[in-house]
């Protein structure tokens, strides 16, 4: 879990959700093509020193192909306590989310090589994912 609080909330009582590709590219290379992606950044502490941390939530619904080719061989366990950030209307449902293996995703840079935890940008990186509906949940916290 995070270090921030963090409260569920609809699509309906966000008005910062995104759906443009290149802000989340861009920080993560190697994130995969999506039929469906949502995403909404938001602020951690206004009164940090140096650069603000800042939380990226982000929502991708994969293809059959894609989703089978991302999570091919990467350790998960299943977490029936994990509430997203945000949940887009176009995406509800109900999941049963798997949460990928933390050192897998940094040890084997499965974003890109330039998203490492231990770098002062990445401080916190989580994925979940639900294999029936072919959804991808991601959690960065960072610093730029």
């Amino acid at each position: 879990m995070n270090r921030y609080e963090r409260s569920q909330e609809t699509s309906e009582e966000r008005s910062d959700i995104r759906t443009d590709s290149e802000p989340v590219t861009r920080r993560l290379p190697n994130f995969p093509d999506a039929e469906e992606l949502y995403w909404s950044a938001k602020q951690l502490d206004e009164e940090s020193i140096g650069p603000s941390p800042y939380e990226l939530a982000i929502w991708s619904k994969l293809d059959e192909q894609t989703f089978s080719d991302f999570v091919q061989d990467i350790p998960t366990v299943q977490d029936t306590t994990f509430v997203p950030e945000f949940t887009p209307k176009q995406l509800k449902n109900e999941y049963e989310w798997e949460k990928m293996d933390a050192d897998y995703i940094s040890d084997y840079h499965i974003f890109g090589e330039s998203v490492e935890i231990s770098k002062l940008y990445v401080t916190e990186l989580d994925v979940y994912i639900d294999r029936e509906h072919l959804v991808m949940y991601v959690r960065v916290v960072t610093a730029t």
